[in-house]
């Protein structure tokens, strides 16, 4: 990088960054020599401070938006949508950036700053004492800094702004203006690159400015935090005083190096600049040590007796003489026996040496690639800046483009974490495309914009590694030392963006797994923005992903401390220091990345990412910021209280993990490993599972090893959590902790008499004894009806895998006795609707009423077919025919193709559509739609599954019907793609969708997928837009305009609904929703998503509960042993998860006016209660004392309740719902109670549709009809207020003043003055009040609903 003109003079050396080879080579001493002084020069002006770009806009217009785009760059075919995307750009740039010609005070305020800084008087910091280092004395410490000679500051050489709002290219919100100060050279040493020596310098040098800033309390307050979250690398951030600045921003010093600090090759990625970072070989095992000893001794004692052996056969002075008829053969014999005991003892002896262990090895530098860039950082600030402002001079629209880059990576959260993209990041991304020729400088903003990211989408960007144009360094004596190649880089680095230098990599602290994550997001929005819909804007640029809602598993992992490495023994006589930072990187560093490799290997092809969010140090910066702000309260002034404590640390202490899986592959039972004859990999494998792996042959006849995840259906989507589980506390150190959180909330979907597997049998079974059924009805003879069926269609939620309870088999309906469950046989059976289509035919009447008993009648004919020919139980009704069979109740609707011609006929002229539950083509593709989605996604039926028993739990079910949440959901698992990702026809135009959805993955857990069901309730502009229901991908994107089109005029005419669900089969959107929700309810149900969403955000992101079980555990740990902490910490974890799913799924009743209980034994579905227990959230309302007047009504309506249950008929009324007892079945036989048996009737839907008929214009009433006990009743705004008489509501009215008018009265007294007001208003709007004037009778409304409900009705109780 060639020095600029204001940074050195012409007596210095311009190449002073750059050495040759001969150099390079270091002294063996570390010891610190003076760098020789060098006169700098200054300048005064915006040109040196870097404001050149800021005050151009300032004066052309910091709000104007983008110039026009060339005609070279479109056809007149485009030029309409070209200028449509100009002014949405240009709308974005307004609201996104701020503006600067408002900030004339920041800018003077900076001017002021600079000139402060550059008159700061030479003087000496003492290292130790209770001067200016007092701010950084534990930092200090920590970096075990001990210098030789004492601290001279000099002012600044050079003060510029640096960064985003040098280049205008600043967003909100907390923008920050960088001001780099260059320490003068004569402030440092040489070498002082090593071991903390330049970063303890950097610090001393910012607490000094920070003491001098504190004597001019006008330029704001001060304050600390760690640049890029580098616990090395502390900031000074000045906050101006309130008014100087309206977009709010905050100036942060940034210390610079100069280029004598070293030679750049000696911070490159090889190099080891931190001694401390060492690799000592560990000692042999103790067991290992021991054989080796016994060893040892075998062979000492064996060389022994050979020797002996050796000298027995050479024979001795008294050895006795050779004899016999051969001597001179046995004198060989001899010879030849003591030279082989002689060999003997030689192999003895070598086998005692080399069983003797090797001495220890001495220990080896690592290098320190981090560390180095850390250093590298400061060298390379101010050229790097220079780069960006000089891309930014030639090019007319590089600030829009980097502006609109930094809003795009902050919408889709791949700015979150210590290794997200920055801005820095980024922008030199857009200066390395236009040096390299892949854009050019005439592109406007979105051009560069999709050059970005189309570099950012490709594989092929980053993987080799991505190096910017290098530039020869001038000046030097010698030729200069060539950079490193690819290759050291990626040994050192995830990822690799070599700065022009050749010796920075950017992308250092970027991770491989946020680089994955911003490849998806940046294909995903080039989809979309292809499509050229103004929707598609919205998904890239205005709608924020929902961090919580990316991943699809979550995982909280606590990881102990690591012992103390081993350091080199001259790091170990240095001094002490904080022993997290005698390695390249910080100790929590090292643990994240471990767990993050731990969990991709593990999980392999089942994971489409895996990211452990690096834990930054943010939470401590807001910590030291308020006791620093106590300080001054307190006038104790700014003493820097950030750095005094130490090199700060995360006080997140558990690791952030988040998995994207594939959605079929997450639910595989088996994972393959390596076949058996592969004995390295097999072992390596075996090592890596542990007990899990075992060898299996497979009926191809290979034996390999494997990982086999047993377990029932119903558990399946909690084998991910497992595996990490599993493996994670394996290879992490002893007292690691996992938290899953994949099966949270399943305890909503328990109940009683069943088991979540035996529900998945039942469900599976009805879905075989429904393709049976099906089979034998089209199996009947055409002669034995007068129309033959030629087709069946499923048409009951739990045929399309998406019924919130399956229905369970019933003894009576013809299941096996081993299916019973409770001690009673259920009397109400729920039944499974089936479509029978007819074939066609010219003889049906053309009146309506002809038409429906023509289809009764040969609903009879069917029945006793069925019976006759068949032998199952049939009974016809006029509209359906129950057929029992195999366990289950079948309910067969007869469809002919002059159903829709009928119905148009039957409706009133002005009524509206037909409804989706009265139309078969629409509950078709209904059905089609819902089965295909979960079809492709096995996670689709427990987020649906959630979703109901949500909509239920919170009383909303009279609400919000079945068939609207499953197409809501079906759209969560479709937008913008299929269920597997890839895109459909109509995906990059997802007008009328949610941009967020659009924008994102499709969700592959039934967690990630219920919390975009809240999401998307919570957030959706359901009153001025659509939802395109489309999981096919039918409509183009003209149909998709027309159906937004549309609804834009029945809104306007007040035709639209409240929620409206726009599919290809219904484009108006009110199929399913014309008549519910409410305009009332709606926002209601919003409100209550937001919350839910809220709660269970809170406990996956680890903000909630889980912080309170991770100090508690914490506790546990250090008092308890390690099983004991791992208890605590399971035991914690667990309460948190039953209080976040309490939380997600409870019921606020003290929000309702009046509750209603009912008899569970009276109710069907009571068995699907949910049993949570309390939810302990601190946002339940406070209802005031009821007055006296409340309390004698409800007095009235105990006394009520007590006559109707002692009534002759209740007793009997209750014992209609209760179910069979076993002994009445075996008293008298199956055939005659199976006629007692009640087929699809449920009294607490039937109790609420009565009840909301007849209180329609007093109150809204809420329910659970998926397993609720209760009702609650919310009075409406005006039901209160006196108003004139109505005649269909006399009966439950009272004249205003009456005694019977005082609860009404105190009701409408307890809302306040505002809301008594508003009332009276509307009931004046409504007719001049008279002495005639009447007010519900609130007892005898009550007492109706009362004996509305005779034998369901428990009590009633006013709130």
């Amino acid at each position: 990088m060639e020095g600029t003109d204001d940074e050195i003079d012409s007596g210095s050396d311009g190449s002073g960054a750059f050495l040759s080879a001969s150099e390079l080579d270091d002294s063996d001493s570390d010891a610190e020599q003076p760098l020789p002084h060098q006169k700098k020069r200054r300048f005064d002006g915006d040109d040196t401070l870097g404001l050149e770009l800021v005050t151009a806009t300032v004066l052309h217009g910091s709000g104007a938006a983008p110039a026009a785009i060339s005609s070279a760059h479109i056809d007149a075919s485009e030029e309409a949508e070209a200028s449509l995307l100009q002014l949405e750009v240009g709308d974005l740039l307004r609201e996104a950036r701020p503006n600067l010609a408002l900030e004339t005070a920041l800018l003077e305020l900076v001017r002021t700053l600079a000139a402060l800084l550059r008159a700061l008087p030479a003087v000496e910091v003492a290292a130790e004492g209770s001067g200016a280092a007092a701010a950084v004395r534990g930092f200090l410490s920590d970096l075990a800094f001990h210098p030789v000679r004492p601290f001279m500051f000099h002012a600044p050489t050079r003060v510029q702004v640096v960064g985003s709002l040098a280049l205008c290219a600043a967003v909100r919100p907390a923008p920050c203006l960088d001001l780099a100060v260059l320490i003068p050279a004569c402030c440092l040493d040489s070498k002082d690159q090593l071991n903390h020596r330049y970063l303890a310098k950097r610090a001393l040098y910012l607490a000094h400015i920070a003491s001098q800033l504190e004597a001019h309390p006008q330029l704001g307050t001060l304050t600390w935090a760690c640049l890029a979250d580098d616990p090395r690398r502390p900031a000074l951030l000045l906050h101006p005083p309130p008014g100087t600045s309206p977009a709010g921003f905050c100036i942060r010093l940034l210390p610079a190096a100069p280029p004598e600090l070293c030679p750049l090759p000696k911070l490159g990625p090889a190099r080891n600049n931190l001694r401390s970072a060492v690799s000592v070989p560990a000692p042999p095992p103790p067991e290992v040590l021991a054989a080796a000893a016994a060893a040892a001794a075998a062979a000492t004692k064996a060389a022994a007796v050979a020797a002996a052996a050796a000298k027995a056969a050479r024979g001795g002075r008294r050895a006795r003489p050779v004899r016999g008829p051969n001597p001179a053969k046995q004198l060989q014999e001899r010879k030849a026996a003591a030279a082989a005991a002689a060999k003997a003892a030689e192999v003895a002896a070598a086998k005692a040496a080399a069983a003797v262990p090797p001495p220890p090895q001495e220990p080896k530098q690592l290098a320190t690639p981090h560390y180095n860039t850390s250093v590298l950082q400061d060298l390379l600030m101010l050229p790097l800046a220079d780069a960006c402002r000089s891309a930014a001079a030639t090019c007319p629209h590089f600030a829009e483009a980097a502006a609109l880059l930094r809003v795009w990576a902050r919408q889709q959260q791949l700015s979150l974490g210590a290794d997200g993209l920055t801005g820095t990041f980024l922008t030199l991304l857009l200066v390395h495309l236009l040096e390299s020729g892949k854009a050019s400088a005439a592109m406007p903003a979105m051009h560069l914009l999709r050059t970005a990211l189309l570099a950012l989408s490709a594989p092929k960007t980053f993987t080799p590694g991505l190096i910017m144009q290098w530039r020869q360094p001038g000046g030097g004596g010698g030729p200069a030392v060539p950079p490193p190649d690819v290759k050291a880089w990626r040994k050192a680095f995830e990822v690799v963006f070599v700065d022009g230098s050749g010796w920075l990599n950017l992308a250092a602290g970027v991770s491989k797994s946020v680089l994955a994550a911003a490849r998806g997001a940046a294909a995903r929005s080039l989809r979309l923005l292809s499509g050229g819909s103004p929707a598609a804007f919205d998904a890239v640029f205005l709608a924020r992903q929902r961090q919580a809602a990316l991943f699809d598993y979550w995982f909280h992992v606590k990881v102990p401390p690591t012992a103390a490495a081993p350091t080199a023994p001259a790091a170990a006589a240095s001094g002490s220091g904080s022993q997290q930072l005698l390695s390249d990187q910080p100790g929590w560093r090292s643990q994240e990345a471990r767990v993050e490799a731990l969990a991709t290997k593990a999980l392999g092809s089942r994971a489409r990412l895996v990211r452990v969010f690096r834990r930054t140090l943010g939470p401590e910066a807001q910590a030291q910021v308020q006791q620093q702000q106590q300080q001054q309260q307190a006038g104790a002034g700014t003493g820097g209280a950030a750095f005094q404590r130490g090199v700060p640390s995360p006080l997140q202490q558990h690791v952030l993990l988040g998995v994207q899986v594939d959605a079929s592959a997450a639910v595989r039972g088996l994972d393959l490993g390596p076949s058996a004859d592969k004995v390295e990999a097999a072992a390596a494998f075996r090592s890596f599972w542990g007990a899990k792996a075992e060898l299996r042959r497979f009926q191809d006849g290979s034996i390999a090893e494997a990982v086999v995840w047993e377990g029932e259906a119903a558990q399946r989507h909690l084998i991910v959590d497992r595996m990490v589980s599993h493996i994670l506390q394996r290879h992490l150190p002893p007292g690691a902790s996992v938290v899953c959180h994949g099966g949270v909330l399943d305890a909503a979907l328990h109940r009683k008499h069943s088991t979540p597997e035996k529900d998945v049998a039942a469900a599976r079974l009805c879905e075989a004894a429904a393709e049976r059924l099906g089979k034998r009805l089209r199996s009947l003879a055409a002669d034995s009806l007068p129309l033959k069926i030629v087709a069946v269609q499923a048409a009951a939620p739990v045929l399309r895998h998406a019924a919130a309870f399956p229905p369970l088999p019933q003894l009576l309906a013809g299941a096996a006795a081993d299916t019973l469950v409770g001690a009673h046989i259920a009397r109400c059976l729920e039944p499974v609707e089936l479509l029978c289509q007819l074939e066609g035919s010219g003889r049906w009447p053309d009146s309506p009423e002809a038409y429906e008993k023509m289809k009764a009648a040969l609903g009879c004919q069917l029945a006793q077919q069925l019976h006759s020919t068949l032998g199952v139980d049939a009974a016809a009704a006029e509209g359906w025919v129950d057929v029992l069979s195999e366990g289950f109740a079948f309910r067969l609707l007869l469809v002919t193709e002059r159903d829709a011609v009928m119905q148009g006929r039957a409706a009133q002229p002005g009524s509206g559509e037909v409804a989706g539950e009265d139309s078969p083509p629409m509950r078709t593709w209904l059905q089609g739609a819902v089965a295909g989605v979960a079809g492709h996604s096995p996670a689709f039926e427990g987020a649906v599954r959630l979703a109901k028993r949500w909509v239920g739990a919170h009383l909303l079910s009279p609400h919000l019907g079945q068939e609207a949440v499953e197409l809501i959901l079906a759209h969560c698992f479709t937008a913008g793609g299929t269920t597997d990702g890839t895109p459909t026809s109509s995906s990059a135009a997802p007008g009328g969708g949610p941009p967020a959805l659009a924008a994102a993955q499709p969700p592959a857990s039934r967690l990630s997928g219920f919390l975009r069901f809240l999401h998307l309730l919570a957030g959706h502009p359901w009153r001025v837009q659509p939802l395109l229901v489309d999981p096919s991908g039918e409509l183009s994107a003209a149909q998709r305009d027309a159906i937004t089109r549309q609804h834009a005029r029945a809104r306007a005419q007040g035709t639209a609904p409240a929620l409206c669900l726009a599919t290809p089969k219904d484009p108006g959107g009110g199929a399913w929703t014309s008549s519910r929700p409410s305009a009332l309810v709606l926002p209601r149900i919003a409100v209550l998503a937001q919350r839910s969403a809220a709660a269970l955000e809170a406990l996956l992101l680890g903000g909630g509960a889980s912080g309170g079980s991770a100090q508690a555990s914490s506790a546990a740990a250090v008092n308890c042993d390690a099983a004991a902490a791992a208890a605590a910490e399971a035991a914690a974890a667990e309460a948190a998860a039953a209080a976040t799913a309490a939380a997600v799924f409870s019921s606020d009743l003290a929000e309702y006016d009046v509750v209603i209980r009912l008899r569970s034994d009276a109710l069907p579905s009571a068995a699907n209660r949910l049993r949570l227990g309390p939810s302990g959230s601190a946002a339940a309302a406070v209802r005031p004392p009821l007055g006296p007047a409340l309390q004698a009504a409800n007095q009235q309506l105990a006394a009520l309740a007590e006559a109707a249950a002692a009534a002759p008929g209740s007793k009997h009324s209750r014992s209609i719902l209760k179910g069979i007892p076993q002994s009445i079945l075996a008293a008298r036989g199956r055939q005659v109670v199976r006629r007692e048996l009640l087929v699809g009737f449920d009294p607490l839907p039937l109790y609420t549709a009565q009840l909301q008929q007849r209180l329609a214009d007093l109150a809204v009433v809420c329910a659970d009809h998926v397993g609720g006990t209760l009702l609650a009743l919310k009075w409406r705004a005006a039901a209160l207020a006196p108003a004139p008489l109505r005649p269909h509501t006399a009966h439950l009215s009272c004249p205003a003043g009456s005694p019977e008018a005082a609860p009404a009265e105190e009701l409408l007294a307890a809302r306040g003055k505002a809301g008594a007001a508003a009332a009276g208003g509307a009931a004046v709007r409504q007719g001049a009040l008279s002495a005639a004037a009447v007010v519900p009778d609130v007892v005898g409304v009550l007492a109706d609903a009362l004996q509305l409900g005779e034998g369901l009705v428990a009590s009633i109780q006013l709130q």
